[in-house]
């Protein structure tokens, strides 16, 4: 009877695995699962990051196209009008249209009879004889896009203003806010850029010979 107590005693020892052994495997499943969450979480910033990069290259190439369209647009318009030195007849949105100056990025909305830019603003237009104008951007225009769209469009520009309070009415009248050219200073001011795009919803206006 001792002896048989002392067999199933043993077999029962046996059968349990060793505490150590077990503890051993106990850490290597935890460390297993903090490395799993490192891991995700490491995957988690890096498709941040992608999806920022994306966005930024997707921001300049629409500053890009819209700079492009906006001077391909002023060599059109020089063409049609410039020659005759009277551009009274770029004075309503129609008569862009009509004259196919409405290019991609921006769109010709004829349910409502307005253009937009690529950032969803109603663009407004006006002219005189000597020379032609835009005003673009609005709320959530961003301060990077506006900053790099104004220094783009100062390149070829005559007048520029950009801030919450510049707007352009019909026959060139510009309601002025932060001035980056005027007809007497060619260098865009740099204050005034940083400090227009700063505002909460930057207009851009800007007027072409």
């Amino acid at each position: 009877m001792e002896k048989s107590v002392k067999n199933c005693d043993l077999n029962k020892l046996e059968s349990q695995p060793p505490k150590r052994l077990y503890n051993y495997k106990h850490k290597q499943r935890g460390v297993a699962l903090m490395e799993w969450a490192i891991a995700l979480g490491l995957m988690g910033v890096a498709a941040t990051a992608v999806i920022s990069w994306q966005k930024n290259a997707t921001d300049a190439q629409m500053v890009n196209d819209t700079v492009q369209t906006v001077v391909n647009t002023a060599t059109k318009a020089r063409s049609l009008f410039g020659i005759a030195n009277d551009f009274t007849g770029l004075n309503t949105i129609e008569n862009w249209n009509n004259a196919g100056l409405v290019k991609s990025p921006f769109v010709w909305d004829a349910t409502n009879t307005k253009i937009l830019d690529p950032w969803g603003h109603d663009v407004v237009v006006a002219a005189n004889t000597s020379e032609f104008g835009m005003q673009i951007g609005g709320a959530n225009l961003g301060k990077e896009t506006c900053v790099d769209l104004v220094k783009g469009i100062s390149k070829f520009s005559h007048q520029l203003q950009v801030g919450d309070s510049a707007s352009l009415a019909s026959g060139l009248t510009v309601t002025a806010d932060n001035q980056v050219k005027s007809v007497s200073t060619d260098t865009p001011n740099p204050v005034a850029i940083a400090t227009g795009c700063s505002e909460t919803s930057p207009v851009i206006v800007f007027t072409i010979k």
